[in-house]
């Protein structure tokens, strides 16, 4: 029974009625025996009846789109003709990442993306390999094949194993029948695929000189060991997969990679809250006992480099964009007239002097579309700059340049035609405008009542901030802002202080002040783990 055809039967079953599957499972004919046993199949073999879950992006759940093939192999294409891999145009992903909480389905969607890709996918060439590699031998053999492939790929189509440990049936390799030509010329059983096992602590020796038609990383890779597997791929532009909660996160690289994706990388999410095969007390009982700053790594995989950080909402794919959407009819960027225009400051000139463009729609969200960033500069030379920039004094639409509380600098500033209001900095200010400017980054879910769309947005050309954000951290050892003395490190936040001047002081005018917005905030991201101001 070739697998394809079994996938396939799958469908077939889908379309059947009630009555249809019966008829042919009751029949007598020996015409229908073939047809049962795929429907069989179909019915009950555990790689046919995995349904990966339906994405849900905004909150960090996109187990289909991950496991969801996004390529074909071509046997006569490639440079040599000797068959390469074609991707989809608008999904170019040669490599799939998979960061996901603990318990999330990250590794069960793994392994069920290699067996699908081994058992429809036809190999390269005779005996080619596809790698699996984990942290070490007995891991990738226990968690990525005992626990999980040997369940999604059926024993009729194994010709053979070596042994890492036989007794325990810990595989070197299993070889594969060919997908759709299962005979050899002499009649035997011809090999396709074959899965072999490596392990991180073997380092790159084992893992050169070879080309494979695809990989799987199971646990978090050495980043270094991407580049050399990946280089094994060059003959068939071969794709590969890998998923991890990331709780060490030995390596730097992998936090930049995902806040700079390479072209043909593509990061995703597994969210552990949304795995309905958990039993249902696990993961809350499980969460509890998790310090609050790591429990985004455990729900979602979001990098341990994430822990502390002021900002953990923010997420690039989500806030920031680019122009598209804001051009008139020339093509030229432009932000609709009739919404309110403010712009915040930061005064510096050792560190950066910091100013910010942001608009407000009706619905009440924010865009910050242009900043000014540069340091070792006179006021006269930003206020040049910052003039340069349209701004209509006396238009209804255009509002307050809110600024840090230093007289001279606001005096000097008004002598070149910006005339600053000085930025709501009462007692906690810092601690309070952090909490709105997280609420503004919070998604709220289609379920929730909400349009799943945050609503602070970020124009992709303001990278000062967009760099800042993520570097945004509380000291080590604080109470994450649940203590008055507690702040943020006073580094390297410049465009972050002109954008909570900005929010902070927008937000006291519309509402009314802190003690009347706190109380809708307190309702609307308590259970999200803003901290709030609770000596009042």
């Amino acid at each position: 029974m070739a697998p394809a055809t079994a996938q396939s039967a799958s469908a077939l079953l889908d379309s059947l009625s009630p009555s249809d599957v019966e008829s042919i499972f009751s029949s007598d004919d020996p015409a229908d025996y073939d047809l049962q046993k795929l429907l069989y199949s179909a019915a009950t073999h555990p790689y046919y009846t995995f349904q990966p879950r339906p994405d849900l992006p905004a909150e960090f759940d996109e187990q289909s789109d991950f496991v969801e093939q996004n390529y074909q192999f071509d046997p006569a294409g490639g440079p040599a003709g000797k068959g390469a891999y074609s991707y989809d145009p608008d999904e170019p992903w040669r490599f799939k990442v998979c960061l996901g909480g603990t318990g999330s389905g990250k590794t069960h969607a793994s392994a069920f993306k290699t067996a699908q890709h081994v058992l429809e996918t036809p190999p390269p060439r005779e005996r080619c390999p596809f790698w699996i590699i984990g942290s070490t031998m007995d891991q990738v053999c226990q968690a990525a094949w005992v626990e999980k492939l040997a369940a999604l790929i059926p024993g009729s189509e194994i010709i053979g194993c070596t042994w890492h440990d036989a007794k325990r049936r810990w595989p070197t390799a299993v070889m594969l029948r060919y997908p759709d030509r299962r005979k050899d010329e002499k009649g035997g059983d011809k090999v396709g695929w074959v899965l072999e096992f490596k392990s991180y602590e073997q380092g790159l020796g084992g893992m050169k000189a070879i080309s494979i038609g695809g990989y799987w990383f199971n646990e978090e890779v050495p980043f270094h060991h991407v580049a050399e597997v990946q280089g094994r791929c060059r003959d068939y532009d071969s794709p590969g997969w890998a998923d991890f909660t990331p709780i060490e996160c030995r390596d730097a690289e992998w936090p930049e990679a995902y806040d700079k994706t390479p072209a043909t990388w593509r990061f995703y999410h597994l969210n552990t809250e949304k795995n309905d095969a958990l039993p249902a007390d696990w993961f809350p009982n499980f969460i509890s006992s998790v310090p609050e700053d790591l429990r985004e790594l455990r729900t979602v995989g979001k990098f341990t480099a994430l822990a502390g950080s002021v900002f953990k909402e923010f997420r690039k794919s989500i806030h920031v964009i680019d122009w598209d959407q804001f051009r008139d009819l020339t093509g030229h960027r432009a932000i609709p007239r009739d919404w309110r225009k403010m712009r915040g400051i930061d005064f510096g000139y050792n560190n950066p002097f910091a100013c910010l463009w942001i608009a407000k729609d009706h619905d009440g969200r924010y865009y910050v579309y242009d900043e000014h960033f540069e340091a070792q500069r006179l006021l006269a030379y930003h206020a040049e700059k910052i003039n340069e920039r349209p701004w209509e004094a006396n238009s209804p639409w255009h509002g307050a340049t809110y600024s840090d509380h230093d007289p001279q600098d606001m005096m000097e500033l008004a002598q070149h035609g910006i005339h600053c209001t000085p930025a709501d900095k009462g007692d906690r200010s810092i601690n309070r405008s952090i909490e709105i400017v997280r609420g503004l980054m919070m998604v709220k879910s289609l379920k929730d009542g909400g349009d799943g769309r945050p609503r602070l947005h970020i124009l992709s050309n303001c990278k000062n901030l967009i760099r800042e954000i993520p570097g945004y951290r509380w000291p080590e050892g604080s109470t994450r802002g649940k203590s008055p003395a507690d702040v943020p490190v006073d580094v390297d936040n410049h465009a972050i202080s002109a954008l909570r001047y900005v929010v902070m002081s927008d937000w006291s005018a519309v509402t009314g002040g802190w003690k009347v917005e706190k109380k809708r905030l307190k309702r609307e991201m308590g259970r999200h783990g803003v901290y709030l101001d609770r000596s009042r």
